[in-house]
């Protein structure tokens, strides 16, 4: 689902201007992949069941376009076509240690490369996982693979829900980085921005 880099933003406008965003014990930045994780679940159990491929993508996008109108519509929460302003930087309060806020470039940088090598150290891990060994015999052959006791749609929900969790953790990263948060960034044109810019 393409759109599901920026789900993760919807949680901000649900909790509204946090006074803060500390990294220590808990976070925006990591209730977002939650959150996102949820909804990706919901989606991908009701539309897995029937759909592959681009009729996926097409319904992932229809529920993306089912936020964008319901971030618009409703103002109280989410500021309507204004957004929301205001978004604290996040800041790293480790007990012991000085507070340190990620204003610059610099020092946000550096959170999100720590977060890029998470993020690609959990996927080689899992895909040289008995799970992941049995996502690729799924890619290859789904039939043969479901002949040896691979269940297909356990395997390709799980895969979906920590696909939503991992692109909620970059729509969370963005909007602290920008400070501000806006229902545009649900829009279909901008949806099909992200596919293009990832297929180049």
């Amino acid at each position: 689902g393409v759109y599901y880099r920026v789900v993760g933003i919807i949680f901000f406008f649900m909790i509204r201007r946090p006074p803060r965003s500390t990294l220590f014990p808990y976070t925006t930045l990591f209730r977002s992949p939650l959150f996102s994780a949820a909804v990706g679940f919901v989606i991908g159990f009701a539309s897995l069941r029937a759909m592959r491929g681009m009729y996926l993508a097409i319904a992932t996008l229809g529920f993306g376009v089912i936020f964008y109108l319901i971030t618009i519509r409703w103002s109280t929460l989410t500021g309507g076509t204004l957004g929301l302003f205001g978004i604290p930087a996040p800041v790293i309060a480790l007990p012991g240690l000085p507070e340190v806020v990620l204003r610059s470039p610099l020092s946000y940088y550096y959170l999100v490369l720590v977060l890029v090598i998470f993020t690609v150290y959990l996927i080689g891990r899992l895909l040289r996982s008995r799970f992941g060994r049995s996502l690729t015999a799924l890619r290859e052959n789904e039939n043969l693979a479901s002949s040896i006791g691979i269940k297909p749609f356990k395997h390709y929900l799980i895969t979906f829900t920590l696909a939503c969790a991992l692109a909620g953790l970059a729509g969370a990263a963005y909007v602290h980085y920008m400070r501000y948060v806006s229902p545009s960034l649900l829009r279909l044109d901008y949806m099909f921005i992200m596919l293009i810019d990832r297929k180049s």
